[in-house]
């Protein structure tokens, strides 16, 4: 608001008690009264007098204004005219003095409690015809465009997955629970802050709409804490579906404790920052009474931790893509969807900047715009990067000629299975680069004989990965072991062309 405001716990700030100024009592004398009513009404008069008619015209309306001004503001007014350098016929240089508008907010502010100090500011900005500043329809159109996105995003997974092959699990059941999670919170916005006054100037309010803000913004901080703790919760399962080496899981497990363990912590912490509840939404104009914990250093460690624990929750997945069973074109390609989620925590520490003014805000219902402005941002965006494996999938499967021609490019060259026996011998250095199973003896079965010599056919196998699914990437991580323990195998085993030559001399002996 005004002023120097001091720190009271709660969202708002109330401006400091101080002596109230020296005045006299001025309904014993009524020839002083008259005299400075008159005065007051002059100087107001004058400021609106320019030199054409039609602002002749607003002065009723302006001595209308000025008659509503509550008495401890009239001396304030008083006083900053005498000292100011302009004329008081002058109103455009009256209105744009800094010096003026400071010395009035600073004498009004410890003059007056803050609802008649909120409304000297709103006569003063009317009066001066300063434009009302609003940022909420850019808030609605936001909301709506998340809401749509968010939407679309966890249908089409949800969707997909039950008409394929692909199996539900724990990871689709937090996504969906995080949606469900930030539905309200899109109503909110919508319903709740923005007739509120989101996005506006806490003196262009009524004091019922600047308590009604202070109460929905209470509820969407608890429940932006239950929406983060679902999301990072949804990654973490899907982490332990594609990843099976224990020592992994092992960390796995203890994040997702880690993540219910915070989440629980910091709802409980925000239901009751204030004693009592309401205590939190209506000590605003410094009547109520209660208490309140530092609110401030609530969100601040509630956003250091995510940051923190979004920075673990990626190094998690990028430590473990060297081991697996990939091309390095298709590692790079599963690391840069990791890094995805790196958009969450730029987010985050970008809600991290705007809370540098949560807590000293003399203007909330304008200065808090950026906290709910990345807040509104932060949750969904987090949910469709964990709808992004999925959808990846999707346009493979929906637009083939665009999305898996590179896929099936890039499949071709590593793991090409010729369809004849002339590819096959054309592509035979192809294939053996592709790991073998075991060959032995015991596979080798007689084929049918066309002449006196046995010619022996041997099965050999070719695995290939599905790797434009990251859903195989169990199998993946575990075939860069099975490598290693096949050519420990071919090794010890006698080769092929070894048990052709004996099988030869057999025959021929025969």
């Amino acid at each position: 608001m005004f002023g120097r405001l001091r720190r009271t716990g709660s969202r708002f700030w109330i401006p400091e008690r101080r002596p109230r100024l020296v005045q006299r009592d001025y309904g014993h004398t009524s020839g002083i009264m008259r005299l400075l009513t008159s005065l007051t009404f002059g100087v107001f008069t004058l400021l609106a007098l320019p030199v054409s008619l039609v602002a002749a015209q607003k002065v009723n309306s302006i001595t209308d204004a000025v008659a509503q001004l509550p008495t401890c503001a009239v001396a304030c007014i008083l006083s900053a005219v005498q000292g100011s350098p302009c004329v008081s016929t002058n109103a455009t240089c009256v209105c744009s003095d800094s010096q003026f508008e400071s010395t009035t907010e600073g004498c009004i502010t410890s003059a007056c409690p803050i609802k008649d100090a909120l409304h000297a500011k709103n006569v003063f900005e009317t009066t001066c015809n300063r434009p009302q500043r609003d940022h909420s329809p850019e808030y609605a159109r936001l909301t709506w465009v998340l809401l749509g996105l968010t939407t679309f995003v966890v249908a089409a997974r949800l969707i997909y997955k039950s008409f394929s092959s692909a199996q539900l699990g724990l990871d689709d059941l937090f996504t969906l629970l995080a949606y469900l999670a930030v539905l309200p919170s899109f109503i909110i916005n919508v319903v709740g802050l923005i007739p509120a006054g989101l996005g506006k100037d806490i003196w262009t309010l009524t004091p019922r709409q600047i308590e009604s803000f202070g109460c929905w913004f209470y509820l969407l901080e608890p429940m932006y804490f239950i929406q983060m703790g679902l999301v990072k919760m949804a990654i973490l399962c899907f982490y332990m579906r594609i990843f099976d080496r224990a020592g992994l899981r092992t960390l796995l497990w203890a994040t997702v404790v880690f993540n219910a363990v915070n989440t629980v912590v910091f709802v409980l912490v925000g239901v009751f920052q204030c004693t009592p509840i309401s205590f939190y939404w209506t000590r605003w104009d410094g009547e109520g009474k209660g208490t309140c914990i530092n609110i401030n250093a609530v969100p601040w460690v509630n956003a250091i931790i995510s940051i923190a624990l979004d920075l673990w929750m990626l190094f998690l997945p990028l430590s473990r893509i060297r081991t697996l069973n990939l091309h390095w074109w298709k590692k790079i390609a599963v690391t840069l969807m990791f890094c995805v989620g790196t958009f969450v925590t730029i987010i985050s520490i970008l809600r991290l900047q705007s809370l540098v003014r949560f807590a000293n805000s003399k203007n909330p219902t304008w200065d808090q715009y950026g906290i709910a402005f990345w807040t509104c941002l932060e949750v969904p965006t987090g949910i469709i990067c964990c709808c992004m494996p999925a959808m990846r999938l999707i346009l493979i499967k929906s637009f083939p000629r665009l999305f898996g021609k590179l896929t099936e490019r890039h499949n071709s060259k590593k793991y090409a299975v010729p369809s004849n026996e002339e590819d096959r011998s054309r592509s035979r250095n192809r294939i053996s680069r592709v790991p073998v199973p075991e060959c032995s003896t015991t596979d080798l079965q007689p084929a049918p004989q066309n002449s006196k010599n046995v010619v022996y056919a041997g099965k050999s196998a070719v695995e290939a990965h599905d790797s434009s699914s990251l859903f195989a990437m169990t199998e993946l991580e575990a075939g860069s072991a099975k490598d290693s323990m096949s050519r420990s195998h071919r090794s010890s085993s006698p080769s092929r062309s070894s048990i052709a030559m004996s099988d030869q001399a057999v025959s021929t002996r025969r």
